[in-house]
């Protein structure tokens, strides 16, 4: 009796881990201008909890007349978002979708802003140590600048973070060896471009695949 008691418990978990793993929320919602005020209650006199730079994408709760109740993907914190300030994204919106692809099979994703005088190039790379074992994901941001002088400029940074089904969240930054040297404040959210191209969504801002010259 015990034996069989304790099998069913084991059931009971496992059932309960898988619904909670497919727990997706169906909506998003962007961040769309600088420094955005997230506050404890929907109105313009509320205190404010924290701001939110431009492209930061947060899981909607619920939404209110001119509000977005919305939760950190990381922390799990909650606030509001004047609508005036940002998008409410569905699940079929290109810009930020919700997909369960492993974002892992391609690696490199760039891209390149060019202004009158300079070209800068900015390249991501995602590489997982064991893709079967662990959602933990390392990431390489490089940046180039080239002037018409002739004249470079570049720095890598590096990250590490986790895999969360249908996005990235990037929450340490760590040396060339994957050690953690620091916490970041505000998670690097990634998301999946989901219209066909081999892309994806950075902070709000599109990476195209850095090995496909003809997207």
């Amino acid at each position: 009796m015990k034996k069989l008691i304790s099998v069913s418990l084991i059931l009971l978990a496992c059932m309960s881990f898988t619904c909670k793993a497919q727990s997706f929320p169906k909506f998003l919602v962007a961040v769309t201008k600088p420094n955005v005020n997230v506050r404890q209650a929907p109105n313009s006199s509320a205190a404010v909890i924290t701001k939110a730079p431009l492209g930061t994408v947060f899981e909607m709760v619920s939404k209110q007349t001119g509000w977005y109740e919305v939760k950190e993907a990381l922390t799990g914190k909650k606030g509001y978002i004047s609508a005036s300030v940002s998008k409410l994204c569905p699940d079929t919106d290109p810009y930020y979708p919700r997909t369960t692809d492993d974002i892992v099979d391609i690696t490199e994703f760039e891209n390149i802003s060019k202004r009158q005088n300079s070209e800068t190039t900015v390249t991501y790379g995602f590489r997982s140590k064991d893709k079967m074992k662990t959602n933990i994901i390392y990431a390489s941001l490089s940046t180039t600048t080239a002037d018409t002088s002739g004249r470079m400029r570049s720095y890598e940074n590096y990250y590490k973070g986790k895999q969360m089904g249908w996005y990235i969240v990037l929450d340490e930054e760590t040396d060339y060896e994957g050690i953690v040297q620091s916490k970041l404040d505000k998670p690097i959210l990634v998301f999946r471009e989901s219209s066909g191209k081999a892309g994806i969504y950075i902070q709000g801002i599109y990476y195209k695949d850095a090995n496909n010259p003809f997207e």
